[in-house]
């Protein structure tokens, strides 16, 4: 029903009687005397100014049916929708303003505003933009002119909107951060710098505004600039915690950690909050120094008891220490409150996964993406990570965890400007792999054959390796070799960027994935024009800017190209080998009176409810046998209680079940395997280098296939190897498998003799073959790089 003149009049004498208003009681007046469709415009307008937006709503719409031919009425109704989040029924009612009054240059850029929060095409809201420009060409026209051009990726047209605006308003600080933001993503660094400089200088006096600036710089990487902005601004407001966070992140970011190391001493002498004594404390581990990291989060406990910030710096410590089973405690106490900061529900998930528990940790670590809105890379990565090893996702609903990257964070990164470079086909190719784990890992041991293999007439290698661990005989041997390491543990994500391009790689291939260490923002800034994901990590990457993933078409089959981002580029054999570059023991038989003894080695984060149901079911299936798991996280009270307590439950005698824990050298972890008669291999998340190294010990693999990649790389090693019926899709016919092998003793002592010969025959022992595939999917890929881009 309509809304009549008395009702508008009533609710505005209603609103005269509370509170005396000059213009509500002249726009009362016109509207009693003439009925007028302006006279309920300007009546609606005075609501608007008294918070009455329910009651202005109802005059515009009374004064569009008086006079629909009305601009301002569809002006202001258009404003209350868009405010209320009704994007696409404002548009409508300024597209109707706009026609009636082309000429009102506020209209066309509330309609271009109302435009880009439909999510509508953006060419429609620069022209709206555009006609308000020039109209009357103000800085907000052109500020927002500027902001859809970057969004739209019209870096030029962005600029030159942006610098219109600050002509005509010097001081505004967004404008002159935005334009910053682009001139950084399309290469014009120095500019960029010079206008950070120059907002630096104007900033409010306002922490909120001063950190809000330091965001700007950190994701641009203008890190000199934001450590100098962070450090006046410390000086003013020195127990700032956003401000101390941000400083910390960059001096770790730049490996210039003793510049704020006489700072925070001397804050932390007379702080107020414990985070001086905190951040002290984190820079002293950074470098090593535990004890003095130890003895500086002993005083925040004693000066402030009970401090959730100093409590979840102390389990990160015990995390550190080994104390697992002490720091989780710690941490639980902190997640039962439910403003629990995300920090401390991180260090939780992660906790978790050193014990082996991933489905606590997927679901510690779904509370914080929830509990934050501006979604930080680390959660996100260890979520996409953790998904990997749950049971019960759908692999649309892992795809979709991993589809959550780039971040907001992310998205703003900024492209690095490549260098000419030949476009000759067939010309000799730079690769360069960027790793955390050119060492004694499990990365490691797949690539430094591969390394050892390549043929250097076709490819010269360069390793980017990431790793603060220590390095290792594995590193020392990989270094030795024809190829230029570069160690670039200390330098931020942009300098090794700036690095990956003045190295003129051609293609640039990513060894980790979502893992500790990793670097996926290199990829994101495109420091090399072809970028690869391979042996690493078990799914896709997320990121557009990872254009292709190295593969195999049993680990990645046709038809599963929906569920990565990637193309997939599958080798025409098992996307990986196995050479073992120091000679493993001996395979000696197992005494025929044993019982059979199943086993697993694998991380037991891998160990689902899935996994232990069919394992529980194979020990019930074959009487007198025995079930013997060995994992680094089995150091730990919690990791035996939760297995040891899951099987149980499933009808398993824990006097079956033996555990064991981090062995002391890689040739007494292989010898371990003489203890097994058959592998197990877990799901959904297959074991690798397990698997591989349970066949070199004569030990065959029963492998469950699912419908994720990282629950089909069994199914990949078996066939190279010759035995595709060891992996089934059938958790019934696993179980079966497992059980026929168990009972057919000839065929165990036959296999335990031939597996290792079987594998170094097989496609999975021939390295040479593996790299000259991946040597040809690189010319390949280069190829269709020089076709589609002219030749310079």
């Amino acid at each position: 029903m309509e809304n009549g003149p008395d009702e508008l009049a009533d609710a505005a004498r209603s609103i005269l009687r509370e509170q005396a208003n000059e213009a509500l009681q002249t726009a009362l007046t016109t509207w009693l005397q003439t009925g007028a469709g302006e006279a309920a415009n300007d009546l609606g307008t005075a609501f608007v100014k008294l918070g009455r937006k329910d009651l202005a709503e109802r005059a515009y719409e009374r004064a569009l049916s008086l006079a629909p031919g009305l601009y301002k009425p569809h002006n202001n109704l258009g404003n209350l929708l868009l405010e209320r989040g009704e994007a696409a029924r404002a548009v409508e009612h300024l597209e109707r303003a706009a026609e009636i009054a082309p000429e009102r240059a506020p209209v066309w850029l509330n309609l271009g505003n109302a435009i880009v929060a439909a999510g509508l095409d953006p060419t429609r809201a620069v022209e709206a933009y555009e006609r308000s420009v020039a109209i009357s060409p103000t800085w907000k026209a052109l500020h927002n002119l500027g902001a859809i051009h970057a969004k739209m990726g019209e870096p030029a047209a962005a600029v030159t909107a942006f610098e219109r605006a600050l002509e005509i308003d010097g001081a505004a600080l967004g404008t002159s951060i935005s334009l910053a933001e682009v001139l950084t993503a399309s290469g014009r660094r120095t500019e960029a710098e010079a206008r950070y400089r120059a907002v630096a200088k104007l900033l409010p006096r306002e922490p909120v505004i001063v950190a809000n600036f330091l965001a700007s710089l950190e994701v641009s990487f203008h890190d000199e600039v934001g450590m100098e902005v962070a450090e006046q601004a410390l000086d003013a407001w020195p127990h700032d915690e956003t401000i101390l966070l941000m400083y910390v992140f960059l001096l770790e970011r730049n490996g210039v950690l003793e510049r704020g190391e006489k700072r925070f001493a001397a804050m932390a002498e007379q702080c107020t909050v414990p985070a001086p004594l905190l951040h002290l404390a984190r820079l002293r581990a950074r470098q090593f120094h535990y004890d003095q990291e130890a003895a500086l989060i002993s005083e925040a406990e004693r000066r402030f008891p009970g401090h959730p910030a100093v409590l979840a710096q102390k389990a990160r410590l015990l995390r550190h220490e080994l104390k697992l089973d002490e720091a989780i405690a710690t941490l639980e106490q902190l997640a039962a409150a439910p403003d629990c900061s995300t920090d401390a529900l991180e260090t939780l998930g992660a906790t978790f996964l050193d014990v082996g528990d991933a489905r606590a940790a997927f679901d510690v670590l779904r509370r914080a993406e929830a509990a934050v809105t501006n979604k930080k890379l680390f959660s996100r990565s260890m979520l996409a990570f953790v998904s990997n090893a749950v049971d019960g996702l759908t692999p649309e609903e892992v795809a979709e965890i991993h589809r959550g990257f780039p971040t907001a964070r992310q998205a703003a990164l900024p492209q690095m400007e490549l260098a000419p470079r030949s476009l000759d086909p067939e010309r000799r190719l730079r690769v360069g792999y960027v790793s955390p784990d050119f060492r004694a890992h499990a990365v490691g041991m797949f690539m430094e054959p591969v390394l050892v293999a390549h043929d250097r007439s076709q490819v010269e290698i360069f390793c980017y390796s990431t790793t603060t661990l220590r390095l290792d005989e594995t590193s020392a041997r990989i270094q030795s070799l024809d190829l230029t390491w570069r160690d670039v543990k200390n330098i931020s994500d942009f300098a090794l960027a700036e690095k990956i391009v003045a190295d003129g790689i051609d293609i640039l291939v990513d060894l980790a994935g979502w893992t500790s260490e990793q670097r996926m923002n290199v990829f994101q800034m495109r420091a090399a024009p072809i970028r690869v994901t391979y042996l690493g990590y078990p799914n896709t990457t997320g990121l557009a800017e990872m254009q292709y993933r190295l593969t195999d078409e049993w680990a990645d089959p046709p038809g599963t190209e929906r569920h990565f981002v990637e193309e997939l580029v599958r080798l025409p054999r098992c996307a990986w080998a196995f050479d073992l570059v120091e000679a493993p023991p001996p395979v000696l038989p197992r005494p025929r009176d044993l019982p059979i003894v199943f086993g697993s080695f694998n991380n037991l984060q891998k160990t689902t409810a899935t996994t232990l149901d069919l394992w529980a079911e194979i020990l019930g299936r074959v009487p007198g046998s025995r079930l013997l798991l060995k994992s680094k996280q089995l150091t730990y009270r919690r990791a035996h209680e939760r297995i040891l307590g899951e099987l149980s439950k499933r009808g398993v005698d824990p006097a079956r079940v033996e555990l064991r824990a981090r062995t002391t050298s890689r040739y007494e972890h292989l010898e371990m395997y003489g203890d097994l008669d058959i592998g197990l291999d877990p799901f959904p998340y297959n074991g690798t280098t397990t698997t591989c190294e349970a066949l070199t010990m004569g030990v065959p693999v029963v492998s469950l296939r699912g419908t994720t990649p990282a629950s089909r790389v069994g199914y990949s090693l078996l066939r190279a190897i010759g035995m595709p019926e060891l992996a089934t899709d059938d958790p019934a016919v696993y179980v079966e498998t497992a059980v026929g092998l168990a009972t057919d003793r000839a065929r165990l002592r036959n296999l335990r003799k031939t597996l290792r010969s079987r594998l170094t025959t097989s496609e999975l022992g021939d390295t040479a073959a593996l790299t000259r595939a991946m040597e040809a999917a690189y010319r390949s890929i280069w190829r269709a790089f020089v076709e589609t881009h002219p030749r310079g």
